[in-house]
């Protein structure tokens, strides 16, 4: 551990930080702060919170949000990342997923949040996991999570194209990407998926890598999911797009 970013004590190291969410201390926190603010403001549960978080990583959001809920549950696919929790937290619950289910009982949960985790899926892995959330989240319950940017393609996408030897690079070639094909993707369909892979062996390509989701995707796919949505902010004012959707009652 590395007790001296910025005014946080008992963060990860800088680079164990950087590994899963390319920022680190203040800059990392307040990113994570901003989502769980805009969350917070946006739902109304009448009883108290019982919070799953997926994809804690290393805990990020974990740590704030147990400042307001006491009932949070961490999941993540990366053995690493639960252990590296459960040793700084030893007083919360962490568990291992395989990446389909979750370890948790039908209706168990009246919140979920995943930042930076449907950013990453594919397609197929993103409707597997509304299947789920929608058994583990009662009705009327809450989804909070984030997607890349639309405009992540030219922004990002287009400029790594440029840079040798860059995982991004070789993900959207792997992925068949040509720019103007995508972008009538995303105009007629809403889903993109550059198959990048996250660097280690619980994230291959077929698995992880950068993901866009527009409005209009999520307005066709949610009826008859379980879910409707009930906020989205895809402004650049954040890192990503900030979306909330709510468990049909």
């Amino acid at each position: 551990m590395d007790g001296s970013q910025g005014r946080w004590v008992g963060l990860p190291t800088n680079e164990i930080q950087a590994r899963f969410v390319g920022s680190s201390g203040d800059e990392a926190m307040a990113e994570a702060a901003a989502f769980l603010e805009r969350l917070k403001a946006n739902i109304t549960l009448q009883d108290a919170v019982k919070a799953l978080d997926v994809g804690v990583g290393w805990g990020r959001l974990y740590r704030l949000a147990r400042k307001d809920w006491r009932d949070i549950i961490g999941v993540d696919v990366d053995p690493d990342a639960v252990a590296l929790c459960r040793r700084a937290m030893p007083q919360g619950r962490f568990e291992i997923m395989d990446g389909v289910n979750l370890p948790l009982e039908t209706n168990s949960r009246n919140l979920a949040y995943l930042y930076s985790v449907f950013s990453h899926l594919p397609e197929a892995g993103f409707v597997r996991m509304i299947q789920e959330l929608a058994r583990v989240i009662v009705p009327g319950g809450y989804v909070g999570f984030t997607t890349l940017h639309a405009r992540h393609m030219e922004r990002v996408w287009l400029s790594e194209l440029e840079i040798e030897e860059s995982g991004v690079r070789d993900g959207l070639y792997r992925s068949g990407f040509h720019y103007e094909t995508w972008k009538r993707r995303l105009d007629n369909h809403g889903y993109l998926y550059a198959a990048t892979g996250g660097g280690v062996e619980a994230l291959p390509p077929e698995v992880y890598g950068e993901a866009i989701i527009t409005p209009a995707y999520l307005a066709r796919f949610l009826p008859g999911s379980g879910f409707h949505l009930t906020y989205f902010d895809g402004g650049l004012k954040h890192p990503q797009a900030h979306i909330i959707i709510r468990r049909d009652v």
